[in-house]
């Protein structure tokens, strides 16, 4: 008998909320893209026993184009953000070892502290943010 294959269906999304761990680092490709990249930690709490325990994920995140450009703007050390994508991994070649990463290739970017602002920027930031332009997509 031939053995059956389940058909998986394509999935690969990811969402963070945390605080980023350094300033964005932008770059040029040889082609002329940006490309940043930042780490999200994501602290999560949890409670054995009577004592409560904290554990951080670190993610390193990469984000391109005019988004990255952006996202170098806005992104300090401890800014809150969520950040939306897929996960890639990939490999190369350092010092005759391979090393590896897994990250998160961002598609949406949304920057999740208020900023301190005149009267007359808040209001328009309010209409601006009704409209979704906190986000800074792919």
């Amino acid at each position: 008998m031939g053995e059956k294959i389940l058909k998986l269906p394509q999935l690969n999304r990811s969402a963070i909320a945390g605080y980023t761990t350094s300033e964005a680092t932008l770059r040029y490709t040889s082609g002329g893209r940006a490309v940043a990249n930042f780490t999200v930690a994501q602290n999560r709490r949890y409670k054995v026993g009577d004592e409560w325990k904290s554990q951080a994920t670190f993610v390193p995140c990469v984000i391109w184009n005019e988004a990255a450009e952006r996202a170098n703007e806005q992104i300090h050390k401890g800014t809150a953000v969520m950040v939306e994508g897929r996960l890639q991994s990939r490999e190369w070649e350092k010092d005759g070892e391979t090393r590896r990463v897994l990250e998160l290739v961002v598609s949406r970017l949304q920057v999740l502290e208020r900023r301190e602002e005149s009267p007359s920027a808040a209001e328009a930031a309010s209409a601006d943010s009704a409209a979704g332009s906190g986000d800074v997509p792919y």
